[in-house]
């Protein structure tokens, strides 16, 4: 099974996938500033894990990027204080001639169309979501969590259970190691199995895998994941981290479940005996490693 979590280049977030970006860190380069005895600009660089929009973590040290030492800065001069003030002096006036100005003109009235653009906007999506619900039923779903809206589109978010013993865990003969391989037909439609593992935030992730790389760990938002690293040698009981990936023929197909913690799959076909479970794992996931990726 080649399932891989790299936070550097990903996200990707090699296995942090789905979703949503986190940056591994951000650093600030604190560079010379062109007009002397002012004070510099901060510019700050991040590197993203996985797809991306998180909360970031800001290093603590400033160093100059060109020569690895960091740069002392000097208490403001005289100058740079007069400068402070004139600024403050001159955006307080041009304020306040501004607002005489727009309080006095007789300004033209915007079009109603304008003004009402992002309420029909807003309704006019949200008439669209609701007629998409009505013709895909249990295969469209847009979920709030946590202040973001999640989408997800041809995937059911509940099955009937595959027959018990359909599918067993075995060598797959190449170089993934193990995979999952159906011994009984399941229909289009059925649960599988969860990606089950320990839930871990961002803070723990850190602590466990000081590398920013781990094997078996699936992003379920952009806040928490699940490691299901003690779940690959059992291979006797079929989990989701015993799954591997395909592009060009997957079979299956994976809900999250945010209020519940949970990320399900489900049969996107009917899969016959023989035939090995897959599942795409997204692009990101293979970014900056494409040719490691198996069709």
């Amino acid at each position: 099974m080649m399932k891989y979590l790299r936070r550097s280049s990903q996200v990707h977030r090699s296995r942090w996938q789905n979703s949503v970006a986190k940056p591994r860190h951000a650093h600030r380069i604190v560079a010379k500033s062109l007009v002397e005895n002012l004070a510099p600009t901060n510019n700050e660089q991040q590197v993203n894990r996985v797809p991306g929009n998180d909360p970031q973590e800001p290093s603590d040290a400033t160093p100059n990027q060109s020569s690895g030492q960091p740069i002392h800065l000097g208490k403001p001069g005289a100058n740079r204080q007069a400068a402070m003030v004139a600024f403050a002096v001159g955006g307080s006036a041009a304020t306040a001639a501004t607002y005489s100005v727009l309080s006095s003109a007789d300004l033209p009235q915007l079009p109603g169309w304008l003004v009402w653009s992002p309420a029909y906007l807003l309704a006019s999506t949200a008439a669209a979501a609701a007629v998409a619900k009505v013709i895909l039923g249990d295969m469209f779903h847009i979920t709030p969590h946590k202040g973001r809206l999640y989408m997800q589109v041809g995937v059911p978010s509940d099955g009937p259970p595959m027959q018990e013993g359909a599918v067993v865990v075995r060598p797959t003969g190449d170089v993934r190691g193990n995979g999952a391989f159906a011994v009984l037909p399941i229909p289009k439609g059925s649960y599988i199995v969860d990606y089950e593992g320990e839930l871990l935030d961002w803070a723990t992730f850190d602590q466990r895998f000081a590398s920013g790389e781990s094997d078996f760990v699936m992003a379920l938002d952009s806040e928490v994941a699940l490691d299901a690293s003690g779940l690959v040698p059992l291979t006797a009981t079929l989990s989701g981290v015993h799954l591997n990936h395909s592009r060009v023929r997957p079979n299956v197909v994976r809900y999250y479940d945010y209020a519940a913690q949970r990320i399900k799959f489900f049969a996107s076909r009917d899969i016959f005996p023989g035939e090995e479970l897959l599942y795409d794992y997204g692009r990101a996931y293979w970014r900056g490693r494409e040719q490691m990726e198996l069709p």
